[in-house]
């Protein structure tokens, strides 16, 4: 087998991980030639789920700064051997035109000066301590089976008992400007889960806590 095309350290919508142990067993069992892991999540030691080695030659990471830092900056990443540098350099000016060098340019300072690891370890400590402040707000909820375990991600999933219309619920939330997603329409036929999927990426501090609690209230009422 020439490639593995593996994801990713949270799964959306449920945020769940794919494991490191099940990615190496899949590997093994395959003996790829390359593995290419596309998450935007790049830091072994911060992200244990991560299979990706920076000093091996046959694993690759993609993934997206818009996710990294702001949505914004449309610009990607793929980090490969340095065997396979040249030619995916030759590949890449072949496919697409040079653009945005300023960006570039700029945002390649900013790693070599060591400014993108310290906003990675900030802004996952915010997103952790985001959906810790809607995991408490929401978990204790009537008709609630499970809210996802706070983490680093941009998104929570809140589970609900099946009999419970996910989609009659976000709709009226919207009517209060509580924008949720829905569980129900992205689950497989004959999956009865019903939720909601709500991201925490443009809230926070007082904000948020209020927006959540706010939320918190109008699920109660909506769900008793």
């Amino acid at each position: 087998m020439q490639l593995a095309y593996l994801t990713g350290s949270h799964h959306y919508p449920l945020s769940v991980p794919t494991r490191a142990a099940d990615k190496q067993r899949l590997c093994d069992a395959l003996s790829p030639t390359y593995i290419i892991e596309d998450d935007y999540e790049f830091n072994r030691d911060d992200h244990s789920n991560l299979l990706f080695d920076p000093h091996s030659e046959r694993h690759l990471l993609v993934g997206s700064f818009s996710k990294m830092m702001f949505p914004g900056l449309r610009l990607g990443y793929l980090v490969v051997p340095h065997h396979l540098a040249g030619p995916m350099n030759r590949l890449r000016s072949e496919l697409f035109r040079e653009g945005r060098m300023l960006d570039q340019a700029v945002l390649a300072q900013f790693i070599f000066d060591g400014d993108l690891d310290a906003w990675c370890r900030r802004i996952q400590r915010d997103y952790l301590g985001r959906q810790q402040v809607l995991h408490d707000q929401l978990r204790s909820l009537p008709l609630v089976r499970s809210v996802s375990p706070p983490s680093s991600a941009i998104s929570l999933c809140v589970e609900f008992e099946p009999q419970v219309n996910d989609v009659q619920i976000a709709q009226t939330l919207l009517k209060e400007h509580l924008i949720v997603r829905p569980l129900s329409p992205v689950c497989a036929k004959g999956d009865s889960r019903s939720g909601l999927v709500m991201g925490v990426g443009m809230l926070s501090g007082e904000t948020l806590v209020r927006e959540a609690q706010r939320l918190r209230r109008c699920l109660e009422a909506l769900l008793r």
